[in-house]
């Protein structure tokens, strides 16, 4: 069939509208190769304008039907779309995408302050990663997920079963100096809310490294936390390590109001390292560490038992 000027400005009005490849060529009984021409005869860009192609009320349809849990089905036949054009005005209605690993809304446990939810973010703060990512391909889409890592399997499955079983598990091998080859065990939840959270209220980004001071008030929970995911017991000895010296200052202030004696210095290149080596300042901070025995590195725990009998501590 050949379109008539008049058709053909009629074509791109439905083109710009929205309409489906498939309803253009059999409204206007022609080929996507006919249609292609006559967009570029237009300066058209054959890469659909979206932004414009779904009216205020289509958009509103999508958000109620998507935030009503209905199918992907049902939208495509309400809306008249495919998978391509959902997907994108899911990003650009900033609605959490749906799925294993995505963006979903998940409960955020950290609020509760219980030694439980300190200690986990004690432990993202030494050994974990709040990333945004821009995803390839999408031009406002960004992909949002916590972590936390460690080398024992299960910290990760304990964190996993805290958080309700939400967290992904993976395990990444590598190969140390010496040629030993090691695994490293990673819990993930892809969630923008709690990412959000976590920039917006306790100002973690994506480096935290050499910036960490998070908007928090320590607890002794959350010291726990933070020494098993970076810290050592090695020799009777109470060390954390850190890159910002701003954070690990916060933490000696709090051990002082203890009476706790604690040096602060460089440990190598840029890290820097909080020590408690006297016995009797010892004796007072272990007890205060570990009143909460819900959970820790028991071996790192250990390590100080000659410093203290078993009555003092208990862990379970």
């Amino acid at each position: 069939m050949r379109l008539t000027d008049l058709q053909k400005q009629e074509l791109i009005c439905d083109y710009k509208c929205g309409m489906t490849w498939d309803g253009l060529c059999e409204k206007w009984n022609t080929n996507t190769h006919i249609i292609h021409k006559i967009l570029k005869a237009n300066n058209i860009s054959r890469t659909r304008i979206k932004d414009s192609s779904w009216n205020l009320e289509k958009q509103q349809l999508l958000k109620d039907m998507y935030n009503a849990n209905c199918t992907y089905q049902e939208m495509y036949a309400a809306l008249g779309c495919k998978g391509g054009d959902l997907t994108y005005w899911v990003h650009k209605l900033d609605l959490p995408m749906r799925g294993s690993g995505r963006n979903s809304v998940y409960p955020n446990k950290f609020l509760a302050r219980t030694p439980e939810s300190d200690y986990w973010l004690g432990y993202i703060f030494a050994d974990g990663h709040v990333g945004i990512y821009k995803k390839p391909g999408f031009k406002n889409a960004c992909s949002y997920y916590i972590s936390l890592t460690s080398e024992k399997e299960y910290v990760v499955n304990e964190f996993k079963k805290w958080y309700d079983d939400i967290p992904t598990i993976s395990v990444q091998s590598y190969t140390t100096k010496d040629g030993t080859t090691k695994k490293l065990y990673k819990a993930c939840m892809g969630s923008k809310n709690l990412v959000q959270w976590f920039r917006d209220e306790l100002h973690i980004d994506n480096v935290k490294h050499h910036t960490l001071n998070p908007n928090i008030d320590i607890t002794w929970d959350m010291i726990r936390g933070f020494f098993d995911g970076d810290g050592s017991s090695s020799k009777g000895e109470w060390q954390l390590k850190s890159c910002s010296k701003t954070w690990l200052s916060r933490i000696q202030s709090f051990l002082s109001k203890y009476n706790i004696e604690s040096s602060l210095c460089k440990s190598y290149l840029d890290c820097w390292g909080l020590f408690v080596r006297k016995k009797e300042s010892l004796r007072r901070l272990i007890p205060l560490m570990y009143e909460h025995n819900y959970f820790c590195h028991k071996y790192k725990y250990l390590n100080f038992e000659p410093l203290i009998s078993n009555d003092e501590v208990n862990i379970g």
